[in-house]
């Protein structure tokens, strides 16, 4: 499928678009704990150890299990999740901090050398972590991922500080060639299976890095041309609660839903439709009640 071409590139690409260094390393990595290591572990917690309790006491089945005690450091560092999504978070917070000193070490050079020497070095960080996944080798805690990854988000912060693409400019209005140009690479390099959360990419890596970027700035691209659409930006605004949430929610809709729908396409639209509508009620309780841990306010202050 295409989309899984760029779909993780697309999240790496943007969380580098809006990246900022802040004043000094401590001043960051706070900052950074706040918006995602406290979201992780909180909601690692909740939905991979209590709620699978829950259940478990509860005799419901619903194909998830308990990882209470020990076990659940166990999986932790196995990188077995409850709750899969969350590995996006620990993932995202380790390529901050890889390249906020990436960033660190190119500080004395010139404009020009500084943007190829920041390409170069993490170009051959996401390389090894490329073949580090082809070759089995495995670093616990998806670091081998966040390695992996990094080009994609190296290229989100150089659009953003070296071009105006978040911008109107001139070449907005070239918009649909440059939909049609990179949507055509992606679709030509697209195919293989890519399991980032595994780190093994079944595909060549300049197909691989190449069709993740093209894909992005398509999305990009027709981000820029279509109107906002209020929905849309709600959901984006608060996305990180539909990351912590989605599996667990669209697990309880699926047990209700197919029980009373046994048609499975219309049980399949009706469990997605549901859960969306389900998050006009989600989000402005978590935010009422849960604002440190879904990152709208910060639990250490800086």
């Amino acid at each position: 499928m295409v989309g899984n071409t760029f779909r993780m590139p697309l999240y790496y690409f943007l969380s580098g678009l809006f990246f900022k260094p802040y004043n000094g390393f401590f001043n960051f990595a706070i900052r950074k704990a706040n918006k995602l290591l406290i979201p992780f572990f909180f909601f690692y917690f909740c939905t991979g150890v209590i709620v699978p309790f829950i259940l478990q006491e509860l005799n419901v089945d619903m194909g998830i299990k308990s990882v209470i005690g020990w076990h659940s450091f166990i999986d932790f560092y196995n990188e077995k999740f409850t709750n899969i999504p969350l590995w996006f978070l620990l993932s995202l917070f380790e390529t901050n901090i890889i390249f906020y000193f990436c960033l660190i070490f190119i500080e004395k050079y010139t404009k020009c050398f500084k943007i190829a020497t920041l390409i170069c070095i993490l170009f051959i960080i996401g390389i090894i972590g490329f073949f580090m996944g082809r070759n089995n080798v495995n670093i616990q805690i998806f670091i081998d991922t966040s390695m992996t990854v990094l080009p994609f988000f190296a290229i989100g912060y150089i659009f953003r500080k070296y071009t105006h693409i978040l911008e109107p400019n001139k070449w907005d209005k070239y918009w649909i060639l440059f939909v049609l140009m990179s949507g055509g690479i992606t679709y030509l390099l697209s195919g293989g299976n890519l399991m980032y959360i595994e780190n093994k990419f079944d595909v060549h890596p300049i197909a691989f890095y190449v069709s993740g970027i093209t894909g992005t700035l398509c999305v990009l691209f027709i981000s820029k041309a279509i109107v906002k659409i209020p929905f849309i930006s709600y959901i984006g605004r608060y996305s990180i609660m539909l990351l912590v949430t989605h599996l667990l929610l669209l697990a309880v809709v699926s047990l209700i839903i197919n029980k009373i729908i046994s048609n499975h396409d219309r049980a399949y639209w009706c469990t997605v439709c549901i859960t969306l509508a389900s998050y006009s009620i989600i989000i402005p309780l978590m935010k009422r009640f849960l604002p440190f841990v879904t990152a709208q306010k910060d639990l250490f202050k800086v």
